[in-house]
């Protein structure tokens, strides 16, 4: 009802929102889901961050998994 009647309030937004909804039915995401998976090492990893506050100083701690050779990686930063 309110598309047909066009009664949103700032019409130049509504146009920008409607042109942007529109290019992206076009073009969906790729999905992880739908990625064939292959052995090989680092076509598909996982990574992961953890924050520490040790002594009002903040500290990274990156985590990397590789899931073809099971291989993984941890490294302060």
């Amino acid at each position: 009802m309110i598309r047909r009647q066009k009664l949103y309030p700032d019409k130049v937004k509504a146009e920008k929102r409607a042109r942007k909804q529109a290019r992206a039915r076009l073009k969906p995401k790729q999905r992880i889901e739908k990625l064939k998976k292959e052995n090989k090492i680092w076509f598909l990893f996982q990574l992961d961050t953890i924050v520490i506050y040790r002594e009002s100083i903040k500290r990274y701690i990156l985590t990397a998994v590789d899931h073809g050779s099971k291989f993984g990686l941890s490294q302060e930063v």
